[in-house]
């Protein structure tokens, strides 16, 4: 089981077209492939319609319950885990006080547990794992399911990006064709290099993914390529080409493999043998 975080400090780059359409070329090319959505927009379960269910990777993250539990089948080979929304933003919070809790003295554990218990919380004082290595050790039971695992982050830079880090073999990068998007990346790089040496890590950026790549913007695009080619050198993938039918895909619920759209699939499929040639 390869486990990717699709990563960008920056909005607007793309990061969870990247996830879904890889998502899907890779259930395609038979590929077992689980999506898993750390943004509290909640856009991958958006996108594919699918069932809210009880568990989502709110409760995976801070109640311990089992990720297979909060698996929504939405294609064939094609799985998700939507965030649980604005809950998600709570974990933090919540992490670092059960980490918190658990360094209390006895006599100041016990009053607090008993306050806890009431907020049904007492959850916080059963926390094993270290907070940043809290969603490894949620997606290790999936291991012998799935094939690829990939963890769709927001752009806030938080401990949640940590964990996606700390749960990932790989980091992939979309980058827009604009000067903002390559710094939001070069962050990237910099929060990753941080994690790897505070935690022991070979975790590196394995792809940088070019996206919404416009012919009619020749100029402005090459400049970019090149410059993230001089960054990243053989890194960089085939570029994910704009596209209308990308863009209106999410508003029907489909992928341009649903739409038989060939740019899109064109695209998508090269980014898919690449991510398996990396094996």
């Amino acid at each position: 089981m390869r486990t990717i975080a699709v990563v960008n400090s920056k909005g607007g780059v793309g990061k969870s077209t990247v996830s879904v359409h890889l998502g899907h070329a890779l259930a395609l090319a038979g590929k077992k492939t689980l999506i898993v959505d750390m943004d509290m927009q909640d856009n991958i379960r958006i996108w594919f319609n699918a069932e809210e269910k009880r568990t989502t990777l709110f409760e995976m993250m801070v109640e311990g319950k089992k990720a297979i539990d909060a698996t929504v089948n939405v294609r064939e080979r094609l799985d998700i885990i939507a965030s649980g929304g604005d809950n998600l933003g709570a974990v933090p919070f919540l992490l670092n006080l059960g980490n918190l809790v658990n360094d209390l003295s006895r006599p100041d554990a016990a009053d607090f547990k008993r306050i806890l218990s009431r907020l049904s919380l007492q959850w916080l004082f059963d926390l094993k794992a270290p907070a940043p290595e809290i969603l490894k050790k949620s997606l290790r039971p999936l291991t012998g399911i799935y094939d690829y695992i990939l963890i769709d982050c927001s752009p806030s830079r938080t401990l949640l990006h940590t964990m996606a880090v700390v749960a990932s073999d790989h980091v992939m990068v979309p980058v827009s064709m604009e000067w903002l998007s390559i710094v939001g990346s070069a962050q990237v790089g910099n929060a990753i290099s941080d994690v790897r040496e505070k935690y022991n890590l070979s975790t590196d950026i394995a792809f940088v993914v070019p996206t919404f790549f416009d012919k009619r913007r020749s100029r402005v695009c090459q400049e970019v390529m090149e410059d993230l080619t001089k960054m990243y050198g053989k890194k960089v993938t085939n570029p994910i080409r704009i596209n209308g039918r990308l863009s209106e895909a999410p508003s029907w619920g489909k992928t341009v493999f649903d739409l038989a759209d060939r740019r899109g699939m064109e695209d998508f499929e090269e980014l898919a043998r690449r991510v398996i040639g990396n094996e």
